[in-house]
């Protein structure tokens, strides 16, 4: 994807789940860790490594280092996610604006084809732990692509089907925001626009997803949810322009 230092690396995570009793987050001991399988020469390619020295946490700040070991076990509340340590969020001091976009999983292959044309020309950040020399900045600071249980039945689930959510952190520093906002988060959505995708309500959606994609892809669910905002909120006291654009087409 794209050009820059961090073309063309990838993380790939595995997790794995254990019983655990809610007092200390102790593994139980009634249940057995899953046989894995290590990665095979056949995905890791010629250039591919597992990354299995220490490195500082995603987004932590680089004169406050947090250790983090990518390849390795560890209780869920560190390893689940990249920015937690101790069961506890870390600085997340570097700034970025995400967006992420949810296609349905039988529509995962040709959805990456249609990002990775999309951002043949972003310029990506070095990567997350680059040791060598002058890493920089770029338009993008990771991908991630991560399948998502659906069916959930929530009225304005973004993934009510199983899923593959498409996301971009792109770097936080003024002088991209316009063209993000303008340019570049509108261009993945028209790209995943084929395969019915549906934005993540809590990270950067385009002002051209609302209102016409949104009665498109919710349908029914929408004019209940409507409905029921009408009953409790008739007014509107509960909504500021964003929701009013976004939800309702005002």
């Amino acid at each position: 994807f794209g050009r820059g230092h961090g073309a063309g690396s990838c993380w790939i995570a595995f997790r794995h789940f254990l019983a655990t009793t809610s007092e200390d987050k102790t593994v139980s001991t009634t249940t057995t860790t899953p046989v894995h399988t290590p990665l095979s020469e056949k995905i890791l390619g010629d250039d591919g490594a597992l990354c299995e020295r220490s490195i500082n946490r995603y987004c932590a700040g680089v004169n406050d280092p947090i250790d983090f070991t990518p390849t390795g076990r560890g209780p869920w509340y560190d390893a689940l996610t990249l920015t937690l340590q101790h069961g506890k969020e870390t600085t997340m001091t570097t700034v970025d604006i995400q967006a992420e976009f949810f296609v349905p999983l039988e529509h995962a292959q040709e959805a990456i084809r249609a990002v990775w044309e999309v951002s043949q020309e972003w310029s990506f950040s070095s990567p997350w732990g680059y040791s060598g020399e002058n890493p920089t900045r770029g338009l993008v600071d990771a991908m991630e692509f991560r399948q998502v249980k659906g069916g959930d039945g929530a009225w304005l689930s973004p993934h009510s089907v199983d899923s593959l959510g498409i996301h971009t952190s792109f770097n936080g520093d003024p002088v991209y925001r316009t063209d993000i906002y303008e340019k570049y988060v509108p261009a993945l959505e028209k790209a995943l626009e084929p395969f019915q995708a549906r934005a993540h309500w809590g990270k950067l959606a385009p002002r051209s997803f609302a209102p016409t994609r949104i009665n498109e892809l919710y349908k029914d669910s929408i004019q209940r949810f409507r409905a029921l905002c009408a009953v409790h909120d008739p007014t509107g006291k509960f909504r500021n322009d964003h929701v009013n654009q976004m939800l309702f087409g005002q």
